[in-house]
């Protein structure tokens, strides 16, 4: 009976790993096949994802386990659940149920906070895991990603534009936390195998981000970076300037001697990206574009400030690079567009549910800065604080031009990033507590 027991127990544990394994290795391709209207591809995976969730949360609920343990987790159960409710609000402006529920549901994407958090925050060892199966991940990513620009380009990339228009910008935040994790993650491993591992893996994502030649990931991913010496000893910093360096002027050498001239198309089209982004007006047509969107949704928001027009309601604005006043359901910025769809109160609750975790991750990556042996962190938890510390611009600005709210990615990486902050958070507390207790 013990030995049944034991192995019951195991089982119990692996099988919740396994699942959201699976889970995690399927995140790139149902975050990648999207378009217009839903493929067969596309239901499978909603269905297997959003289904086994489901079961995960009842079970979890029916065995009485504590999921909500601070402000941060009622706030996104609340929001969510005071959501549901936006549904008449978008029935009266005209929205089809079915829309309001493809749209809702990628919100419930979300909810993987809870399952990552309990499975994979038991110990440093199920962290560990977790981060080989993100890095996994990534790598999904980026090859659907250089496979969808190969797809494009074909073989007869001659001109800039066509660089620009094969870009594929959907996985950039994606690239972005794992190259702010990896880097992190670097300078606190000791094995030589697991930092050429991590090497490669921060250069493959990088790969993704320069290709997804998405200006607004550029500027702050390379600010984070350079803000990541500021966690480092000088030993370190050096290390990583010097490494940095060479790595850069390799890649300008191989690319000028492989592919002279797409190397020297693609330098000047970045160069061209970075530049028009001080045009605000009559330039950058895509931030006029922003622009018009959030005034235009400022007066529906103005209109039905307290509950909103509805997820899937539509609003009309001018296209500037179109030349067309387009009826949409889509705002890039996600601040108006959260008020736009849900009103001002229940968007309230989202934003603040958003800055209760960053707070936590800001203070625990000031907390491993100044005294990490005092707070409880290990190598390995501090580098994630420090990761997810220096992923929060990234996060606000793509909220800020992406729409991210209405994104698969958007609400995935929610839940992966929140996860980790609250794992580190649990870790460094048990290994405080366990200190107290050992010391004599």
């Amino acid at each position: 009976m013990p030995n049944r027991d034991a192995r019951m127990m195991s089982v119990s544990k692996t099988w919740p790993k396994v699942w959201l394994g699976s889970v995690l290795l399927a995140f790139p391709f149902f975050l990648f096949d999207t378009g217009k209207g839903l493929s067969v591809s596309e239901v499978i995976l909603a269905v297997y994802i959003l289904g086994s969730l489901s079961i995960w949360l009842v079970h979890a609920l029916a065995t009485g386990k504590k999921l909500l343990r601070w402000w941060g987790d009622f706030l996104l159960v609340l929001f969510l659940a005071l959501s549901v409710f936006n549904v008449g609000i978008a029935l009266l402006n005209d929205v089809e149920l079915l829309d309001w529920i493809s749209e809702w549901a990628v919100l419930l994407l979300m909810l993987y906070y809870f399952p990552l958090r309990e499975v994979f925050g038991e110990s440093e060892r199920s962290l560990r895991q977790l981060l080989v199966l993100l890095a996994i991940a990534s790598l999904e990513a980026a090859g659907l990603s250089a496979y969808h620009y190969a797809t494009r380009t074909g073989s007869g990339l001659v001109y800039a534009y066509q660089i620009l228009a094969s870009r594929s910008r959907l996985f950039g935040p994606v690239f972005v936390l794992a190259i702010l994790l990896g880097t992190s993650i670097l300078f606190h491993v000791r094995s030589r195998w697991t930092k050429v591992l991590l090497t490669i893996l921060v250069l493959i994502n990088a790969g993704g981000l320069i290709q997804s030649f998405t200006r607004s990931l550029w500027i702050p991913t390379g600010a984070s970076l350079v803000l990541l010496l500021a966690f480092l000893t000088w030993p370190q910093r050096l290390r990583y300037i010097a490494a940095t360096t060479v790595l850069v002027g390799a890649a300008y050498v191989a690319g000028s001697i492989v592919a002279p001239r797409i190397t020297q198309i693609g330098l000047r089209l970045i160069e061209d990206r970075i530049t028009s982004s001080t045009q605000l007006t009559g330039g950058d047509y895509s931030f006029e574009t922003r622009l018009i969107e959030a005034d235009a949704a400022e007066q529906y928001i103005r209109m039905y400030p307290l509950g909103g027009n509805g997820i899937r309601a539509e609003l009309l604005a001018w296209d500037p690079i179109s030349q067309f006043t387009w009826q949409k359901s889509f705002i890039h910025i996600g601040y108006v567009s959260a008020m736009f769809k849900y009103g001002i109160p229940l968007s309230l609750i989202l934003f603040c549910f958003i800055i209760l975790f960053s707070w936590r991750s800001v203070e625990q990556a000031w907390f491993a800065w100044r005294d990490p042996d005092a707070h409880g962190f290990t190598p390995t938890t501090r580098s994630v604080a420090i990761g997810i510390a220096l992923f929060l611009p990234t996060l606000y600005l793509t909220i800020l031009t992406a729409g991210f709210f209405d994104q698969r990615y958007g609400n995935v990486l929610f839940a992966i990033a929140f996860a980790l902050v609250s794992i580190v958070s649990h870790q460094c507390q048990q290994h405080t507590t366990n200190h107290r207790h050992n010391s004599p």
